[in-house]
């Protein structure tokens, strides 16, 4: 049993110190498909932005819930992703509901060129225009200052080798964990385990994992709600 037990936990640090392989590239001769304006939800263009969430989704499992849809082959098929950018949002300290944050401040389209630049990043043209015209038109001027701070952000933190640590555990991690093999990975650059947020959908399934930040783009303590670190949770690889 201590042999096992050490066995897992150097599996743990392992996973914690790799950073994940991550391949992406874009074709020079790729036809990225037109942005459209999406549909408005609700609208809130009057609340202050207090500070950030940068949420990371984990690719292996929209893949595998996506992956036959055409809008999903850059993701899904010509490129190998772990955590990727969903999206940054800005978010009113006293917002209890979607309609209480920062959304729709404005309609523009994020533009090919752009696009092009940050698909790496973000990889769906539409989720671009979505998460742009929703969330990054309330707190940056334009589509290219949003992708910009995401990249950068991004860019910023050491992704951890999560599919290494499901595929030891059989598909079960403990969320715990993976908030463990994000700070192990990131500990010169700050981050805390109060920093992160880790969340799941029906199923169990782990689907993303939520960072925040100040307005300065500093770490900060989440008060937002995830689950519990003890709990084990289902990770496709």
């Amino acid at each position: 049993m201590l042999l096992f037990r050490l066995f897992a936990l150097l599996g743990l640090l392992f996973a914690a110190c790799v950073q994940a392989d991550q391949a992406c590239s874009v074709p020079s001769n790729m036809n990225l498909p037109s942005t459209h304006l999406v549909s408005v939800d609700c609208q809130n263009t009057k609340v202050a932005t207090d500070y950030y969430v940068l949420s990371l989704s984990w690719s292996p499992q929209y893949c595998a819930e996506n992956g036959d849809r055409r809008d999903a082959k850059f993701q899904c098929e010509a490129n190998h992703f772990g955590l990727v950018v969903h999206g940054l949002w800005p978010q009113s300290r006293n917002g209890r509901g979607m309609c209480d944050q920062p959304r729709h401040c404005k309609a523009s389209l994020v533009d090919r060129a752009t696009a092009r630049d940050y698909l790496c990043t973000m990889p769906s043209v539409s989720l671009m225009q979505g998460e742009w015209q929703k969330h990054g038109s309330c707190a940056f001027d334009t589509p290219r200052d949003y992708l910009g701070r995401i990249a950068r952000l991004d860019g910023d933190l050491a992704m951890p080798d999560l599919r290494t640590l499901a595929r030891e555990r059989g598909g079960q991690v403990r969320a715990g964990e993976i908030v463990d093999a994000l700070v192990s990975a990131n500990t010169k650059a700050g981050l805390k385990r109060e920093n992160i947020v880790v969340r799941v959908q029906s199923g169990n399934q782990f689907s993303e994992v939520l960072v925040c930040y100040d307005r300065a783009f500093k770490f900060m303590g989440c008060k937002l709600s995830g689950t519990p670190a003890g709990k084990s949770v289902r990770v496709a690889y």
